[in-house]
Formats: C-alpha cells, sequence, structure tokens
C-alpha cells in the first residue's frame, strides 16, 4: 500500500494532467475501498488545488477532499486556492472551484463568499453555460444546507 500512495504522490506532484487525473481516480478507488487516504488529500490539496491544474484534475481533487476529513489549515489551503480559481481564465476551472464550495465547513464559508463575492456573482454572467449550472447548482445545496442549520 506504501508504494501505491507514494506512486499516488508521485504523480500528483507531476505537472502532467494525465497522470494526476490517473493518480486522483486511484486514490479514490481507494477511498471507496475504505482505506485512509489522509495523506493523499493533502498532497492533492497542495499540488492541485492550491496551484494551476486542469480542470479534470481540479475536479478530481474537489472529489477527493470531499471523501475525506481536512484539518482546518488545510481548508484554508482550499480556500486560496478556490480565490485563486475563480479569477482564473478557463471558465471549466472556475465551474470545478465553484462545486467545492457546498462542502467548505460551516465556520469558514461565510468569509470566502463574502471575500470572493464580486467573482462569485460574475459566475451568474459568464458565457459558460458550464459555469453558470455550477453556480446555481452550488448555491442551491449551499442555501439547502443553510436552511437545515437554521430549523
Amino acid at each position: 500500500m506504501d508504494i501505491l500512495f507514494a506512486q499516488i504522490q508521485a504523480d500528483l506532484r507531476s505537472n502532467d494532467a494525465l497522470r494526476q487525473s490517473g493518480a486522483l481516480l486511484q486514490a479514490l478507488q481507494q477511498s471507496a475501498a475504505g482505506r485512509d487516504i489522509s495523506v493523499i488529500a493533502k498532497s492533492a490539496v497542495e499540488e492541485i488545488v492550491a496551484s494551476p491544474a486542469s480542470a479534470v484534475s481540479k475536479k478530481l481533487a474537489f472529489d477527493l477532499i470531499r471523501s475525506t476529513r481536512l484539518t482546518a489549515d488545510l481548508w484554508e489551503t482550499v480556500c486560496t486556492g478556490i480565490r485563486n480559481d475563480l479569477d482564473f481564465p478557463d471558465p471549466d476551472v472556475t465551474a470545478a472551484a465553484v462545486s467545492i464550495l457546498a462542502a467548505i465547513p460551516s465556520y469558514r464559508l461565510g468569509k470566502l463568499i463574502n471575500d470572493c463575492n464580486k467573482e462569485i456573482s460574475a459566475c451568474f454572467d459568464s458565457a459558460s453555460d458550464n459555469l453558470r449550472f455550477s453556480i446555481t447548482e452550488t448555491l442551491g445545496c449551499i442555501l439547502a444546507r443553510r436552511s437545515r442549520d437554521i430549523v
């Protein structure tokens, strides 16, 4: 298992989108099998979320993040990556960043939305159907989560 995890981490560190995507798919398989992937999630946050990467790699990294628990400092890194991706020229990368907003812990979500209000609002006016759908779906999930918290 250590060899597999080491190979996954090495592939995450590469700047090759295909290798990164393959590594993230392997990590998701390990997570689905019930294995602890926290060390891989940490690498995914540091190597994919916090850095420029392809939209597919970002989306898979966010799926991986949803399948594990992160520490508060890793959530801060995720939030920084989201802020950077909301200004990214590729709307598919921005859509991937928007999709993780619903998974941000409640204690951090309000500040992130407040800090990125302009960028989030701009998503509704995007020429990209994918980005407009992503922001609408994500905000619907956030509102549903907040209403459960209130009730």
